[in-house]
């Protein structure tokens, strides 16, 4: 897993993200006072091949799952505690952290989510 670091207390960012398999991840991600959570306001993969808008961030082994057959990478967001992202600080603090997950990482949540057996390495 690779962890996207900078995310600040900053209502509204954007940053590019090294996957890695070389392309780019444009990420975009807003703070909603009102609705107590971040948002992604743009997941632009690979110059606009996959492009994704609008979506919460919430606590996930892989929140971009329902993808998992157009995408070779996933998100996951951790949060201490037995809650969702919802402060502004929250990825600031280290509260929260997001994660980039490869193929092999998506595959793996897949076998845990389905109750299999993750095979040992």
């Amino acid at each position: 897993m690779l962890q996207i670091t900078g995310i600040t207390q900053d209502p509204a960012q954007q940053m590019t993200v090294s996957m890695p398999d070389g392309t780019k991840l444009l990420l975009g991600l807003q703070f909603w006072d009102q609705n107590y959570g971040w948002y992604f306001t743009g997941l632009n993969w690979n110059n606009g091949q996959w492009i994704e808008n609008g979506r919460r961030v919430v606590s996930h082994p892989n929140m971009l799952r329902n993808y998992r057959f157009q995408i070779p990478f996933g998100i996951a967001c951790f949060t201490i505690g037995d809650r969702e992202p919802t402060q502004i600080q929250d990825f600031a603090s280290g509260a929260s952290s997001l994660y980039i997950l490869t193929a092999a990482e998506v595959l793996d949540v897949e076998k845990f989510i389905q109750g299999l057996k993750i095979a040992q390495v």
